[in-house]
């Protein structure tokens, strides 16, 4: 693996322990970082009215492109 993708990874990285879920600084990935969804608008096996309705539920940030799957 590249230096460069460990640190990204590395930095990505959240701990996990015993006290991981019960301490006070920690909060849940979905609420603390921010999240991003990418609807491909031209795919066959996911329509992209249902793609945009699970990235809202989300509350990601939506990226639309226009790639057949």
């Amino acid at each position: 693996m590249s230096k460069g993708k460990v640190l990204v990874m590395g930095s990505n990285a959240t701990r996990i322990g015993p006290g991981s879920r019960t301490d006070s600084d920690h909060q849940g990935g979905v609420k603390a970082k921010p999240s991003h969804f990418m609807v491909t608008t031209k795919d066959k096996l996911i329509p992209p009215t249902f793609q945009r309705a699970f990235a809202k539920r989300a509350k990601t940030t939506i990226t639309e492109i226009a790639v057949i799957r």
